[in-house]
C-alpha cells in the first residue's frame, strides 16, 4: 500500500476524511492517529488505510495530506473546465 494506491481507491468524501484525520493528528501531541481514528467522524475509513498512515512520521503525514489535497483540487479543476465548456457557444 502507498500513498498512490490509497488516493485511488478513496471517494472523495473519504479523501476529506482522511485529510481531516491527518490534519487532526498533526496538530495533537498527545493523542496518535490511531486514537483519533477511533472517534465517530473517521469510522468509515478502512483500517488498512489508518494503520499505514499511523506508520508514516510527521512529514511524511503532511506531504500525503499535500498529495491528497493537490489530487482533489485537480478533481475540481476539471470539474469546472468541463462546465467551462458546456458553456461555450457552439459555431457551426
Amino acid at each position: 500500500m502507498n500513498n498512490n494506491t490509497i488516493i485511488d481507491s478513496l471517494s472523495r468524501e473519504d479523501l476529506l476524511s482522511l485529510s481531516d484525520l491527518l490534519v487532526r493528528t498533526l496538530m495533537s501531541r498527545n493523542e496518535s492517529l490511531s486514537d483519533i481514528a477511533d472517534w465517530e467522524l473517521f469510522v468509515e475509513l478502512d483500517s488498512d488505510v489508518i494503520n499505514y498512515c499511523d506508520n508514516l512520521n510527521n512529514y511524511q503525514q503532511l506531504r500525503f495530506l499535500q498529495e491528497i489535497i493537490n489530487t482533489l483540487v485537480k478533481e475540481e479543476d476539471q470539474v469546472h473546465a468541463i462546465g467551462n465548456q458546456l458553456k461555450l457557444p457552439i459555431l457551426g
